[in-house]
This record gives C-alpha cells, sequence and structure tokens, in this order.
C-alpha cells in the first residue's frame, strides 16, 4: 500500500517533505502561510513592464545555493525595497 501511495505526486510530495524538514513551521505570528517555514523550491519570474526586456526566470533554490542572505519581496513593497537597499 506504501509502494502504491509513493506513486502518487501528491503523497510522495508530502512524505519527501516530512523527510526535509520542510513540515516544520515556527511560530513567529499571523502572517503568510510562509511565515516560518523552510523555503520550498519556488519558480521566480521577473516580469518587466518593458516588453523589449527578457522576462528573468529562476528557481528559489538557485538564489539559494551559495547560502548567502536572500530577501524575498514577492509583493514589491517601498518599504522592504527601502529597509533592503544597505543591503545591495
Amino acid at each position: 500500500m506504501f509502494s502504491d501511495l509513493m506513486d502518487l505526486d501528491d503523497a510522495h510530495r508530502y512524505v519527501a517533505d516530512m523527510l526535509a524538514g520542510m513540515d516544520v513551521r515556527y511560530d513567529l505570528g499571523y502572517g503568510h502561510r510562509l511565515v516560518g517555514t523552510l523555503c520550498p523550491d519556488m519558480k521566480l519570474t521577473l516580469e518587466r513592464p518593458d516588453p523589449d526586456v527578457v522576462t528573468a526566470v529562476t528557481r528559489s533554490a538557485d538564489l539559494l545555493r551559495e547560502g548567502r542572505r536572500l530577501l524575498l519581496d514577492l509583493v514589491d513593497r517601498a518599504r522592504v525595497r527601502d529597509a533592503a537597499v544597505a543591503w545591495t
């Protein structure tokens, strides 16, 4: 039965996430569903308003590979940009 379950993508991902610690959630108060969790590997697309500029696509795992800090502002907030200016 377990072998059959592992053939299902959702069940396979669930078990793999548990083994990798991706199911751990730290209580950091109310917020987005990802607050207090490890960063999942997400496809990130930088969409530009200029149609002549190529859209950049990467994955969060690629950005985290070198073990450096990473701030993802997924809603383009000026407050976050201003706070991060010193980090660039």
